[in-house]
């Protein structure tokens, strides 16, 4: 997703720590983004942009991730701060006629600064005339950086966790736990009676600012 390039929120740390709970952003939601196309110097939605936010919405989502943040963005040239500004306005007041409460939307406007593609000076790049769509924390939000961290978590997590938890299983003489490809939960272990509870280790996934 274009919104995730460059950004890094935070450095996420798996840790196996005894008698530790474990913690996670959500279950087994991986947050999907969508980008909106805007016809250049344009911030009115057409009906291509319309179906991309109109799909955005109508998936159900845990309660983490029900809020919606908006980056907007503009080719390169004069004006393309206000443009992006305008855009993710349209895309808001869009949102709010779908029955979306404004509370539950973030938006911040990035004029030319992060192109979805470069392009040659003085040529057009119409990828870059375009509105992020990111499902965010919620139902009140803690704002983009909040909503492309825990994006960020989904696709980081499961990966270290399927890879980790059967490890340590095995090297305590645990069961092997079964491990979602896309579970955030890092999974408990089921070991002999033999091993005290308290050498029991859990898996905590922190991210470190």
């Amino acid at each position: 997703m274009p919104s995730m390039r460059g950004v890094l929120a935070g450095i996420l740390v798996l840790l196996a720590v005894p008698g530790a709970s474990a913690s996670a952003s959500g279950n087994d939601f991986v947050p999907e983004g969508a980008v909106m196309l805007f016809a250049p110097g344009s911030a009115e939605i057409g009906p291509a942009a319309r179906d991309v936010l109109l799909a955005f919405l109508r998936p159900p989502r845990p309660a983490g991730f029900r809020g919606h943040c908006l980056r907007g963005h503009a080719d390169r040239g004069p004006g393309a701060q206000e443009l992006s500004q305008a855009r993710v306005r349209a895309v808001a007041a869009m949102m709010g006629r779908q029955g979306v409460d404004p509370a539950d939307v973030a938006s911040e406007a990035a004029g030319d600064r992060l192109p979805a593609r470069l392009a040659v000076p003085g040529h057009a790049e119409p990828t870059n005339d375009r509105v992020e769509l990111i499902p965010c924390p919620g139902p009140r939000l803690a704002g983009v950086a909040e909503a492309e961290a825990r994006a960020l978590d989904a696709a980081v997590i499961p990966t270290f966790v399927a890879a980790l938890a059967p490890r340590l299983a095995r090297a305590m003489g645990c069961e092997v736990p079964e491990v979602s490809h896309w579970t955030l939960v890092p999974p408990p272990f089921a070991c002999p009676a033999e091993i005290p509870r308290a050498a029991v280790p859990r898996l905590a996934v922190q991210r470190l600012a």
